[in-house]
């Protein structure tokens, strides 16, 4: 075998061991390239060659080490490059769910407008009502007595009351340190009936007849051919039915929902960052109910604008990244083939 065959393979074995590293850069270090390949040739034939192998592998060692310090520079970038593509893209998700954390923080102004009389106990009540009068007086002759008619009612109303407060009766203003002061709460509101039902005890007509001579005489008629009983027995429902609508409430009642009101009202805005407390006074700046949503909502809406932009900034700065990684994947897989 010539001298020439020998550094004709040295060569081989030293483009061989360039294409290695390349290949896999990231798993091992790059053997050594040129003058082991050639070493290990000039092991196996001896030493009638050794002396033109230690030239060709002089010429080859600067190289392989040419090679090697061109990757690692590469590995070097992509290592970078994947930390801070990695941290842009954590930057993106956290900005990404601070977001929709804005998103949520929003009040739905929609929904509460089917709550505006809110209800926020229920009570179940009973209201006894007694009514007695005149129904209807018959006068007599000479041989006719004269004839009072009397009603007597005793009835039982028993419902149950839904009782809360109207949110649009309530004014609102904003106050530093993110607070919102409401007016109004101390006004317990009948938000509806249901479950109503009147009950008579005791319904009946009592006829008086005076007579000129035997004087005044009660009896208890079950016969009612003016339809006096009927009447006044409607009229006393009526009455029950108006009485009840506009019965107070007792102070622990009125109590007890401007607490859960308070604590409901605070469910609205506290997400957004605010805290809801009892006005101490007159306001100066009120607003309804609606425009107290809106401020707070104008402003999550800038926050959450902001945001918006910054995700898509650091997003673009991501894909910067990744077009950069792509670009020395591919600069690496050319340099190995053209090694091969």
């Amino acid at each position: 075998m010539t001298l020439t065959t020998l550094a004709a393979i040295a060569v081989i074995a030293a483009s061989v061991v360039t294409v290695v590293y390349f290949v896999h850069r990231m798993i091992t270090r790059p053997v050594q390239a040129g003058s082991d390949a050639v070493q290990g040739v000039a092991g196996e034939f001896g030493g009638t060659v050794r002396h033109a192998v230690d030239v060709a592998g002089g010429a080859l060692r600067p190289i392989g080490r040419t090679a090697e310090r061109i990757g690692e520079a590469l590995a070097d970038r992509l290592r970078s490059g994947q930390r801070d593509l990695h941290a842009l893209r954590t930057q993106v998700a956290d900005l990404t769910r601070e977001t929709e954390r804005l998103r949520a923080q929003r009040i739905n102004v929609d929904g509460v407008k089917a709550v505006l009389k809110l209800a926020l106990i229920e009570a179940e009540e009973t209201y006894t009502d007694f009514d007695r009068g005149v129904a209807a007086e018959i006068e007599g002759g000479l041989l006719q007595p004269r004839e009072t008619l009397e009603y007597l009612g005793v009835m039982q109303a028993r419902f149950t009351r839904r009782l809360g407060v109207d949110l649009e009766k309530l004014r609102f203003q904003m106050l530093p340190n993110r607070e919102i002061a409401v007016a109004g709460l101390g006004t317990t509101e009948i938000i509806g009936f249901h479950s109503a039902e009147t009950v008579p005890l005791v319904t009946e007509i009592r006829r008086r007849r005076t007579l000129p001579v035997l004087g005044e005489r009660t009896e208890i008629g079950t016969d009612d051919p003016g339809g006096h009983l009927q009447r006044k027995s409607m009229e006393q429902r009526a009455k029950i039915e108006k009485a009840i609508q506009s019965t107070g409430t007792s102070h622990a009642i009125d109590t007890a929902i401007e607490k859960l009101a308070l604590s409901f009202l605070q469910s609205c805005f506290s997400p957004a960052g605010y805290r809801v407390v009892q006005a101490g006074g007159e306001l100066s700046e009120p607003r309804t109910f609606f425009g107290a949503c809106e401020e707070v909502n104008r402003e999550l809406d800038l926050r959450l604008e902001k945001r918006e932009e910054e995700v898509r900034l650091v997003g673009a700065r991501a894909d910067a990244v990744e077009n950069e990684l792509a670009e020395i994947i591919g600069t690496i897989a050319g340099k190995g083939k053209g090694a091969a």
